[in-house]
């Protein structure tokens, strides 16, 4: 009977992290979907778009610092428009001269 506690022990531990592993998907899926809304819509109401990737960290984050006033982003707008913009970056970025 032990042998079937430990499988029955297992099988909920799975279960318990598929869980955990699927909310946490769904929240970034809506905290990306948010970024990219005050994305278009706090950043293109003065200016053209631009991609994340084709600028550094240092210089993208100098971007955001200023732009986070000019804009006059709150916290959450952004935290969701870093964590967006990040998802837009990937190995391909340019790299500092």
């Amino acid at each position: 009977m032990r042998y079937w506690d430990r499988i029955l022990n297992l099988v909920r531990s799975f279960l318990v992290l598929a869980l955990v592993l699927q909310v946490f998907s769904a929240f970034a899926a809506s905290s990306e979907a948010s970024g990219k809304q005050s994305y278009l819509v706090k950043c293109a109401k003065c200016h053209k778009l631009y991609a994340p990737a084709n600028y550094t960290d240092e210089q993208w984050e100098s971007w955001m610092a200023k732009m986070r006033q000019k804009a006059h982003l709150t916290p959450e707008e952004y935290e969701q428009i870093s964590v967006y913009c990040a998802s837009l970056r990937d190995k391909k970025q340019v790299k500092a001269a």
